[in-house]
Formats: C-alpha cells, sequence, structure tokens
C-alpha cells in the first residue's frame, strides 16, 4: 500500500474515488488523467489493484499516484473478483459519498461537479447520470446544456431500476458512504456485484436523483467481464442468482409484490446472456419452474412458458434485442 505523504490525518474529502483494477494496464494512465481533469477537486482516489494480476498494472498505479495529490493503492488479495475489491475499497474510503469508477471507461470531466451539486442542494443519498454505450474510445463529448433531473425517494427508484428505467452500474451514480454504512450494505463477491448493490443501496435512500444528463461513456471493451463471449456462463448464471438473494432481501419491504414480479421477468431475461446450450437446460430445468410457480405475476409466467416451449426462438429474441438495441453503439441508457 502507498499513501499519500504529508496529507493530514483529518483529511476528509467530499467524494471518494474507487477504481478496481486486474490486468488494467492499457486504461489506468488515461483513467487517474481523467481523475484528475475533473472540475470537481475535493476528491481522494483509491486504486485497489488486484494480486492476480499479470502485467504491470500495480507499477503503473504506483506512478501515477505519485503524480496525483490524494491518491492511494491498495494492493488487494483477490479472493472476491470484483465485489471483493469494491468492498476493499468501500472500508477504507473517506469522502462524504463514494464513486465507483471503471477503469475502462470515458466519464465527463464535469461528472463531479455536476453530481455533487445534485446531491448537496438536493440532500440525496443516490445520485445517478445518464450515459452512452460506446465502442468509440475517443473522449466523451461534452455537453453543457441542462437536462432534467428528477427527485424521488428510494422505493420509486428501486421500481424504476426494476423497470429497467434506472441504471443498475454503479459507475454511474454516487453514493452516500454514512447510508451505505449504517444499513450494512455491501457488493456481493465475485462478479455481477453491482445488482444487489444498486437495489439495497436504493431501497434503503431517502432521496434520490436522476440527472438525464449523459456523463459517462461506458466503453463495450472485448475481454471485459460483461464483454467476454467466453464466460458467457458464469455472467449469466451470476445474475441469475443476484436476483435470487434479493428475492429473499426485499421481504416486508413497500412493494414487496411489484418487485417479485420484476425479479421474476428480470430472471427470465438475464438468462439470454448464457450460451445456448446453458440456456436450453435452464429455461426447460426444475429451477426455472419452481420460479415460475412462486411469482405472483401472470406476465413473468406467460413469457416464462414461451421460454419453456420455445427456447430457441426466445434465445434470439434475446440475443437479437441484446445486440441491435440495449447495447447498441451511441445509444443513451435513458432516452434525452
Amino acid at each position: 500500500m502507498s499513501n499519500v505523504a504529508g496529507e493530514p490525518p483529518e483529511f476528509h474529502p467530499r467524494v471518494s474515488v474507487i477504481i478496481c483494477v486486474l490486468n488494467g494496464e492499457e486504461f489506468v494512465r488515461s483513467i487517474c488523467e481523467y481523475t484528475m481533469e475533473q472540475t470537481y477537486k475535493d476528491i481522494e482516489v483509491l486504486l485497489i489493484v488486484s494480486d492476480r494480476s499479470e502485467d504491470k498494472t500495480l507499477e503503473i498505479s504506483r506512478e501515477m499516484a505519485a503524480k496525483m495529490p490524494r491518491a492511494t493503492v491498495y494492493e488487494y488479495r483477490d479472493v472476491g473478483e470484483l465485489g471483493g475489491s469494491k468492498n476493499h475499497g468501500l472500508e477504507r474510503a473517506k469522502g462524504d459519498y463514494m464513486w465507483f469508477l471503471d477503469v475502462d471507461d470515458k466519464p465527463s470531466l464535469h461528472y463531479l461537479e455536476e453530481l455533487m451539486g445534485i446531491a448537496d442542494s438536493e440532500n440525496a443519498d443516490v445520485v445517478g447520470c445518464n450515459f452512452r454505450y460506446s465502442t468509440d474510445r475517443s473522449p466523451i463529448e461534452e455537453d453543457d446544456r441542462r437536462y432534467k433531473v428528477c427527485a424521488m425517494d428510494g422505493i420509486a427508484a428501486a421500481k424504476l431500476r426494476a423497470t429497467e428505467r434506472y441504471p443498475v452500474a454503479s459507475w454511474s451514480m454516487l453514493y452516500r458512504r454514512e447510508m451505505v454504512l449504517k444499513n450494512g450494505i455491501r457488493f456481493e463477491e465475485g462478479i455481477c456485484e453491482d445488482i444487489s448493490f444498486t437495489y439495497k443501496s436504493l431501497l434503503h435512500a431517502e432521496k434520490v436523483c436522476f440527472d438525464y444528463k449523459p456523463l459517462y461513456k461506458y466503453m463495450i471493451t472485448p475481454g471485459s467481464v460483461c464483454n467476454d463471449k467466453k464466460d458467457k456462463d458464469r455472467r449469466g448464471l451470476t445474475e441469475l442468482v443476484r436476483y435470487d438473494n434479493l428475492e429473499k432481501y426485499i421481504e416486508g419491504f413497500p412493494e414487496e409484490e411489484f418487485f417479485r414480479t420484476r425479479f421474476s421477468l428480470l430472471r427470465i431475461r438475464s438468462s439470454g446472456h448464457l450460451t445456448f446450450r446453458t440456456f436450453g437446460r435452464y429455461a426447460c430445468g426444475e429451477e426455472q419452474r419452481e420460479m415460475l410457480k412462486r411469482t405472483p405475476s401472470r406476465m413473468a409466467v406467460m413469457e416464462g412458458l414461451f421460454q419453456r416451449m420455445f427456447p430457441p426462438v426466445y434465445y434470439l429474441m434475446m440475443r437479437t434485442w441484446f445486440a441491435l438495441v440495449f447495447y447498441r453503439s451511441g445509444r443513451s441508457y435513458v432516452p434525452v
């Protein structure tokens, strides 16, 4: 671990920027430069470097941290993959808010200034923003236009998330650290870790805001966890487990039946991330049958039965929708 030289022990930044890296030597320099160039300056940067990295990620991270006013490099003994590394950063953060920034993406240089302005003016526990999917690695096109900002309570925000109208990715949000710690919210170890963390944060938040301005360019990077074609089964099966766990977690929360309905639909659709062979076993298997029995939603039952009766057709429809609609390069998550 490398510490920030000369920083007083009472140092208390407004934002902790947590960047978790595994074999990210290609991107570490540029993401560190993005954090240094943020127009909002009251930040610390925590670089959490996995000990499974086989390239020069650690050396480059130390090199960049030495150039940054408030940066610390932590070597993470990687026992929990992305979820574990994010927890490692969360537990060491000092900021009022936390931003879990992906190493290979392109945020706006005004990202923190804009979202912290909303957080302060609205006293929000979570502030999210719109973003664009992209295969173009050029810097994000800065946009000085004003966009709508919506404020709501946490249950309303969680309902928007469950209907795919509020992002799930932690890099698209600032989370109030005190709220997260008070409610014992942590990332589940492994991949697809943002799903449960974001839902739990929204469910416990008193106030949530969403900025419709696309302040982030999410890079569709070949070989990343979300885009590695060799690892589709692990991603898809893990998503199913995340929603299984959330179904238990939401017991006693307002709108419980609504969330059970949506989690059933999201499980059915998440199975489209699997390889066709594994998808076929899931669609015709006992796990899917049991899920349909306990869902309160006629819509989920009908879609699940269609998936079960016509697996090749359903799979082709989902893969086409992912490729041409959901992950289309240049698309905004929420239409603007």
